[in-house]
């Protein structure tokens, strides 16, 4: 495989390949595999306490690997009929994984160790790297940089994989989110935190992390502690920085109205997902349990100058709210043409 045969590809507990749909199933300990088209359960197996992520090989392994979140184990599957073929005892917290279908390995965060694992198809550990503090979601771009994304510190890094030696890893840049403070308690304001999840746009300029801001800086009130927000990247290889106006923040790119002429409000943005070209972005809020959708057609080309100014507001907003989903707890969500799948962690379907 040439190295930029692969597409980009985001860690994730929820997975779209052939029709058919991988689950990881969170407190649940379990991996599902369902028809796309029937919504059949074609396996299930019960594997820990806590699967937080599945990834899937492209090659001709097949495997499925799975996090146990707190068992600090990862799981080696056939794609085939999910049947154990290794388990793996690994550093504190595993959290999210992507396979590298160019070194042929999966790449995965251990939380609390605040380190990146590399395993081959075998189950080997071919490689450990020290990371920032608290390393969670990843997505692996068509280039071979790696993007890690650090839940308690607000931060991004970004890594080369394309290396001599497979599983090392040469750090390119980190990315330090902005963190906002406004006299006016009901301003969205804080401290970016909980950064579970990447998503990389079709064109692989742009990257949307769904996380919340934590305003700690008055007496606890949630409607003024805990906001939702998106923040985006520019992704332009060697020039990577935050396109700090283009933030998706209550009462500002996120501001549908009710039809009492008032905000709505949501909570807990956790995963998104790109439609096929680029125009439209679906975000699912774990907390409300809604989902949200932004309009991206009318992007134009980047402009650095007008994005690092603090005063515009641009980029995309959010245009529809579908409020209350069936389920509980929507966090997983893929897309095919213009099907979306959203997965319920606590109600455990689809």
């Amino acid at each position: 495989m040439s190295p930029a045969a692969q597409a980009a590809v985001s860690s994730s507990a929820f997975v779209l390949r052939n029709h058919q749909l991988f689950s990881a199933n969170y407190e649940a300990g379990s991996v599902s595999k369902i028809d796309e088209q029937t919504g059949a359960l074609q396996a299930e197996v019960a594997l820990g306490k806590d699967i937080r992520s599945v990834a899937l090989s492209d090659d001709d392994a097949a495997l499925v690997l799975a996090t146990d979140y707190v068992d600090d184990k990862v799981f080696l599957l056939s794609a085939s009929k999910l049947a154990v073929k290794q388990v793996i005892e690994v550093g504190h917290r595993p959290y999210a994984a992507v396979f590298d279908s160019v070194n042929k390995l999966f790449w995965v965060t251990l939380f609390e160790d605040h380190k990146l694992l590399a395993i081959d198809t075998a189950g080997q550990i071919v490689a450990t790297t020290d990371t920032a503090d608290t390393p969670r979601g990843l997505a692996l771009l068509d280039d071979g940089r790696l993007l890690v994304s650090h839940a308690m510190t607000g931060e991004v890094s970004i890594y080369q994989t394309r290396q001599q030696k497979p599983g090392q890893l040469t750090l390119l840049k980190r990315i330090h989110l902005q963190e906002t403070a406004n006299p006016d308690e009901t301003v969205s304001q804080g401290v970016p935190r909980l950064l579970d999840n990447i998503a990389i746009s079709p064109e692989g300029d742009e990257a949307w992390l769904p996380h919340v801001l934590w305003n700690f800086d008055h007496s606890f009130q949630f409607q003024s502690t805990v906001f939702p927000a998106i923040s985006v990247l520019d992704l332009t290889p060697g020039e990577e920085e935050e396109k700090q106006d283009e933030r998706k923040q209550l009462f500002q790119q996120i501001n549908l109205l009710t039809a009492a002429n008032r905000s709505e409000i949501v909570s807990n943005p956790y995963q998104a997902v790109f439609s096929a070209d680029g125009n439209k972005v679906y975000v699912t809020l774990a907390g409300s349990e809604d989902l949200l959708v932004f309009d991206r057609s009318r992007r134009g080309p980047i402009n650095k100058k007008r994005h690092r100014s603090s005063g515009s507001h641009g980029g995309a907003r959010a245009t529809q709210l579908l409020r209350h989903l069936p389920g509980e707890n929507p966090r997983g969500i893929v897309i095919d043409g213009d099907t979306l799948f959203v997965q319920n962690a606590q109600s455990l379907d689809v």
